[in-house]
C-alpha cells in the first residue's frame, strides 16, 4: 500500500468526487474505467484491518484507482478542456483531383460494405477504417495487384497510453482506437512472428486514428486532439492524427516539438464525395508526411 500522508489523500480524494461530479460524458467515462466491485473490497478490507486509519482507508481506495485522480481518461476529453492554438492546413482542390483511390482489391471490398454492412455500432464503422489502413500500410498497390508489402509498418489497435501531461492543466490517459508506427525490427519472420503472439513493441508511431459513432462525431474532437497531443508527447514524433466515424473523415497535424499548437483541415471528407482524397491522406499520414494536397499555412 503507498505511503500518502493525510493532506496528499484528502486531496486526491477530493479530486476524485470532482471528477465523478463532472458532466455526464465525464461521469461515464470514469465510470467505466472503474471496477467498483474490487474497489469496494479492499475498502471493507482496509476497514476491518487492525488500527484501520483515515489514511489507510483513503489509500486503499487510491491504490485501487487504474489511474490517477487529476488524469482525464481520453473519453473524457470534451471540446471545451482543449485550449492549445490551431491553424489551418489549406486544402488545395487543383492536386486533390489527382488523388489515387483505393487499390482494386480494397475499392471492391468498399463497394461491398457500402451495399451490406450495416455501420450503425462504432464497432462496425472500424471495419470500413480497417479498409483505408490495410490499404494504406500496404502502399496502395496498383489495379488491384496481390502485393503485400513488407514495410515496418505496424497497425496497434487499442494502443495504451499512460497519465500523460499535454497541457499545465491537463493530464490525459486511455486507449488511442489505433496507432500506426514501426517496430524498429528489420527482420520480417520475427516481427510477423511478433504480431501473431501480440508481443510487438512500438518504437515509434506517426498516424493515429479515433473512431467514432456518428452521433459522437463533433463532439469526439476534443478527445482526438488529446490523444493525438498524448502520443506526440510519448513517442517525441510528429503526428499525423485522423477522426473519422468511417463515413466523414478530418485531418491533424501535430507538430514537433508539440508546443500546444495544432493544425487542422477545416474540410470533413466523406466516403461518398471524396474517398479518393481519404485513400491519399490516410496513405500519407501512415508514411509520416503530409499528401501533397494539404499545405501548412505561410
Amino acid at each position: 500500500m503507498s505511503k500518502r500522508n493525510l493532506s496528499d489523500v484528502l486531496g486526491q480524494l477530493e479530486q476524485l468526487q470532482s471528477m465523478l461530479e463532472g458532466s455526464k460524458r465525464k461521469r461515464s467515462a470514469f465510470k467505466a474505467d472503474l471496477d467498483l466491485e474490487t474497489l469496494f473490497a479492499h475498502v471493507k478490507t482496509a476497514l476491518a484491518a487492525p488500527g484501520a486509519t483515515a489514511i489507510s482507508v483513503g489509500n486503499a481506495i487510491l491504490d485501487q484507482l487504474p489511474f490517477t485522480p487529476g488524469s482525464l481518461p481520453f473519453s473524457a476529453v470534451e471540446n471545451e478542456d482543449i485550449k492549445f492554438k490551431s491553424k489551418t492546413l489549406r486544402f488545395i482542390k487543383e492536386k486533390a483531383a489527382t488523388a489515387k483511390g483505393l487499390s482494386g482489391t480494397f475499392s471492391r471490398v468498399l463497394n461491398i460494405l457500402g451495399l451490406h454492412w450495416n455501420r450503425k455500432a462504432e464497432t462496425s464503422r472500424r471495419t470500413m477504417i480497417d479498409l483505408f489502413l490495410l490499404d494504406a500500410v500496404n502502399g496502395g498497390t496498383d489495379g488491384g495487384e496481390d502485393v503485400v508489402s513488407d514495410k515496418d509498418l505496424i497497425v496497434y489497435p487499442e494502443f495504451q497510453i499512460k497519465g500523460t501531461k499535454i497541457a499545465e492543466t491537463l493530464t490525459v490517459h486511455g486507449y488511442i482506437d489505433y496507432v500506426v508506427g514501426s517496430s524498429g525490427n528489420d527482420d520480417k519472420e520475427d516481427r510477423v512472428a511478433r504480431l501473431k503472439l501480440g508481443t510487438t513493441e512500438l518504437r515509434g508511431a506517426c498516424c493515429i486514428i479515433e473512431a467514432k459513432q456518428d452521433e459522437s462525431f463533433g463532439a469526439g474532437e476534443g478527445q482526438a486532439i488529446a490523444e493525438f497531443a498524448a502520443a506526440a508527447r510519448t513517442f517525441k514524433q510528429k503526428i499525423y492524427g485522423v477522426l473519422t466515424d468511417g463515413d466523414r473523415w478530418r485531418f491533424f497535424f501535430i507538430p514537433q516539438p508539440f508546443d500546444g499548437l495544432f493544425y487542422h483541415c477545416a474540410e470533413i471528407f466523406t466516403i461518398q464525395d471524396h474517398k479518393n482524397v481519404i485513400a491519399a491522406a490516410v496513405r500519407s499520414f501512415v508514411g509520416g508526411e503530409l499528401p501533397p494536397f494539404f499545405a501548412l499555412p505561410s
